[in-house]
């Protein structure tokens, strides 16, 4: 018989697990969770999981599988315990079972804890939406599918009757056979769920004039540019995750300098959140000014390589093969201290002080965003009550922009599974209003040598 203790934290990432699970044939519940779950439920009424988990609780078809078992044990046996904590009271059920379950987690404190008394630890993943999935092109239905610029869903459907339904928004990617070979990214579909049909990327192929040099180099950031240069009216909210050096903050600044100088919006506002904790400014000196420069560098350096790339310096000192190399992304840097280098620095700095501002996230609370641009980076160090805060700040006219990396996770009460960007991809992932792009790992473009210590690190 193969049992578990489901850490509380997996819980909350999985609120179905308890109706859904066939991988364990008992689970033990710590009676410390209702309380605990309750408070949550209280503090958190728009947050579902607590209710949907106590439900769960209570629902007499699910007696069978789980049981509740009390969370105690004394100090020679568990040092430190504390029985309000939720982490020490799995420890306690599983070290006080025999034979002992696994533990069911992604919390690297429990984890921790539960290697130190040479507990078993477990962490099943669930499928989660992708935003994006990939299909061969039948070879007997060339016409269908390069014939038009749309697929209908009727003929979706007759070409791949086995394919899981499509989600409003969501990106199919197009295997054409060798002989039909399109023009790159004319392969890409985004489903659009009012005409129910699957459209190209057309806001790609008419991204503005302004920033016309700056073209994605794989799918995922086709896919992406594509969602952020989409008006806010068709879609208002873009969910993006993936490794550093894919390109997604580069891309939404693109996006959202491109917007404010067509008038589409009025300002960019930039959302800093302390790394740690995401709920304070943190102990950077200085005043709140102070504090949120540290985290306009990403930003600066992302408009500063964006005018490398769509900036002239000067005509009469501009040449011909100057433009050329400038549009090159792998064109050299103007040296630091030249005249272009002093240029290109204060055309960054003048952007950021004209179209950009910079808030904690703390001060979001009671705000109403209209006519703006709202870039969220690092999204990943944020919890689901913080994601639904700053989610709803949205207004009239505006697009919210949330980024992150799991991989990255630097909040200590936060895992991969468990944060706000997590949280507002499960819900909004698949809906009319939101399109959510992932990005795989072959689509990193920073320079090699950088990859290749990374593979090294992961």
């Amino acid at each position: 018989m193969k049992e578990a203790v489901p850490g509380l934290d997996f819980l909350l990432a999985h609120p179905d697990f308890l109706d859904t699970q066939q991988l364990y044939d008992q689970l033990y519940i710590p009676n410390g969770y209702i309380p605990k779950l309750i408070k949550f439920r209280t503090e958190c009424p728009l947050d579902p999981r607590y209710s949907d988990l106590l439900s769960a609780f209570g629902s007499p078809k699910n007696q069978s599988s789980f049981i509740f078992r009390s969370a105690t044990s004394d100090e020679d046996t568990i040092p430190n315990y504390d029985p309000k904590w939720h982490e020490y009271q799995a420890l306690a059920v599983a070290k006080n079972l025999s034979p002992h379950p696994v533990i069911l987690t992604y919390d690297p404190g429990l984890k921790a804890l539960a290697r130190m008394h040479e507990l078993k630890v477990e962490t099943p993943l669930a499928e989660y939406y992708s935003g994006r999935r990939k299909v061969t092109v039948p070879i007997d239905a060339p016409a269908q599918f390069f014939g038009s610029k749309s697929i209908s869903l009727a003929n979706w459907k007759h070409a791949y009757p086995n394919q899981d339904p499509l989600q409003p928004n969501e990106f199919v990617e197009l295997d054409w056979p060798d002989q039909h070979s399109p023009k790159r990214f004319q392969n890409i579909r985004r489903y659009d769920s009012a005409s129910r049909t699957l459209e190209q990327l057309e806001h790609l192929q008419h991204r503005p004039p302004i920033i016309h040099q700056v073209f994605p180099r794989n799918n995922g950031q086709a896919m992406l540019f594509d969602a952020l240069l989409a008006p806010a009216e068709e879609i208002p909210l873009v969910l993006v995750s993936g490794a550093y050096g894919t390109g997604k903050t580069f891309l939404t600044v693109a996006a959202a300098y491109a917007g404010v100088h067509a008038q589409q919006y009025d300002h960019i506002y930039v959302c800093a959140r302390d790394s740690r904790l995401g709920d304070d400014i943190g102990a950077v000196p200085g005043d709140t000014d102070d504090k949120v420069q540290t985290k306009v560098r990403p930003i600066e350096d992302s408009l500063r390589s964006l005018f490398r790339l769509t900036t002239e310096v000067e005509p009469s000192k501009s040449t011909k093969s100057d433009k050329k190399a400038r549009s090159s992304p792998n064109c050299t840097p103007p040296r630091e201290g030249s005249e272009t280098f002093s240029i290109l620095e204060q055309r960054v700095q003048s952007e950021l002080m004209r179209n950009f501002t910079f808030i904690p996230m703390i001060e979001l609370g009671g705000r109403s965003l209209s006519h703006s641009f709202i870039i969220c980076d690092e999204f990943q160090d944020t919890n689901s009550l913080q994601a639904h805060a700053t989610i709803t700040r949205l207004a009239d006219y505006s697009k919210i922009v949330l980024l992150g990396d799991f991989k990255q996770v630097n909040n200590p009460e936060l895992s991969s599974q468990n944060n706000g960007l997590r949280y507002a991809i499960q819900r909004l992932g698949g809906k009319a209003e939101a399109i959510y792009v992932d990005f795989e790992a072959n689509e990193i473009v920073r320079h090699p040598i950088a990859q290749a210590l990374a593979r090294y690190l992961d």
